[in-house]
């Protein structure tokens, strides 16, 4: 069993969902394709503004996509006094 935390979709052939241990789901239409980040949290909420510009983040740590690669930032430290981000939004990649 798995726990699954955020979906994001772009339309039907691509789906995000984000699973227990830093997994990340990528459906592309036809299959489930898997990544695992650099982290074992789980990512809690994704905000997009495209697919080449996404934005996960869970616990402690920012992962953003840029259509490649996975970058992860331990926002603690940038700043000490965060403990558990569980939201994202944005109105531009610049204004998260």
């Amino acid at each position: 069993m798995q726990a699954l935390g955020a979906v994001w979709s772009f339309g039907p052939s691509d789906v995000w969902l984000t699973a227990d241990g830093g997994r990340v789901l990528h459906f592309d239409g036809t299959r489930w394709d898997e990544t695992q980040l650099e982290t074992a949290v789980m990512m809690v909420d994704i905000w997009a503004f495209g697919p080449n510009d996404m934005w996960l983040v869970g616990g402690e740590t920012l992962a953003r996509y840029d259509g490649s690669t996975w970058e992860l930032t331990n926002l603690n430290d940038q700043d000490p006094g965060i403990e558990s981000v569980s939201a994202i939004w944005g109105n531009t990649p610049d204004d998260l």
